[in-house]
């Protein structure tokens, strides 16, 4: 099996794979920035000048690409399982003796690691660049608009940012059980794009931060911070931190969304091949390529639906996750029978 991955037929089917995702994910994308670049010149006067904006925007992209390779995946996989079957490159491997199962096989590996790779960036590359996104995002005539981040076991308020300084910054941390230990506040606070000042991480200079407050306070971080730009590892400590059952569903449920992205993504793009296999054997590729995209929607609504049902009945989303995977891998052993 595994040996099959990496033969001749199963390198040449990886690469024309990663060649369709490739070609999709160029169209989505470019169709992204294009409407990134429309909406953000509307609000031009937010940002100091024009190399403000395209430092703001080339730092926005790392979320961008995170958000387009999974819907380039699911549609890449459609569009490159077409062309084997038009071209008949896809009878050719079965004489040499390729199960369809070998066959998938080989088109998800590639999947499943540029799933993991974006797991990765999702983790430690995406939260600093969102910060230096919105850090470069600002005008010193027109200061932007307050707003909250996380940071660990840390809450931040940012009152009006300018290019050089933070007005109104305020620190609250958090202790093990999830009620505030403290709080920090500094009426200015100099900004330093090109020193770790910018990231909050040294606190020992010049803008040390006065401790005016310490009581245990609960607090619903989720109404103050954006969850779908927070890391996994920040997701769960939140998690861990909150008190109610209906923050840690939703922190929790983020959490599940991002770590099993990888499975659940190869999943289903598995079920969308056999699919394909099944019941569009001898359509064209434009059939089969409307119904990848007719599947991803299908996919991402489901999954919304999902985390919003734990979320409003209150039980965990561990038990939404197991059965929104069971249903896909049902719904694989229900098609692959008909293969």
């Amino acid at each position: 099996m595994f040996k099959s991955l990496f033969d001749i037929t199963g390198v040449l089917i990886q690469l024309s794979i990663l060649k369709s995702i490739g070609l999709v994910f160029m169209i989505l994308f470019s169709l992204d920035l294009i409407l990134l670049m429309v909406g953000e010149l509307q609000n031009i006067s937010d940002y100091k000048n024009f190399e403000s904006f395209i430092i703001s925007s080339a730092f926005s992209l790392p979320k961008r690409i995170y958000d387009v390779v999974p819907l380039a995946c699911l549609i890449g996989a459609i569009v490159s399982y077409g062309r084997l079957q038009e071209s008949g490159e896809l009878i050719a491997i079965r004489v040499l003796g390729k199960s369809f199962k070998q066959i998938f096989s080989s088109m998800l590996l590639p999947i499943f690691i540029l799933l993991s790779i974006m797991l990765t960036i999702g983790e430690f590359v995406i939260p600093s660049s969102n910060l230096m996104s919105e850090v470069y995002k600002t005008n010193p005539q027109q200061a932007q608009k307050a707003q909250w981040l996380t940071r660990k076991n840390e809450l931040i308020y940012l009152g009006d940012i300018s290019s050089d300084k933070i007005d109104n910054l305020r620190i609250y941390e958090f202790n093990s059980e999830g009620d505030i230990d403290s709080v920090f506040e500094k009426d200015e606070f100099d900004l330093s794009l090109d020193k770790k000042g910018s990231f909050f991480i040294d606190r020992a200079t010049d803008n040390q931060i006065q401790k005016i407050w310490k009581a245990p306070s609960k607090i619903e971080l989720s109404k103050y911070i954006k969850l779908n730009r927070q890391p996994p590892s920040l997701l769960f400590q939140n998690f861990k931190y909150s008190d109610s059952t209906r923050e840690k569903n939703l922190f929790l449920w983020q959490f599940l969304k991002k770590i099993i992205q990888p499975i659940s993504v190869s999943i289903f793009v598995l079920l969308a091949l056999i699919f394909c296999q099944v019941f569009l054997r001898d359509y064209s590729i434009t059939y089969k390529v409307l119904t990848g995209v007719v599947l991803t929607i299908f996919f991402n609504f489901t999954e919304k639906i999902a985390g919003n049902v734990s979320i409003v009945f209150g039980f965990s989303p561990l038990v939404t996750t197991f059965i929104f995977l069971l249903g896909l891998v049902s719904l694989i052993f229900l098609f692959s029978k008909r293969l």
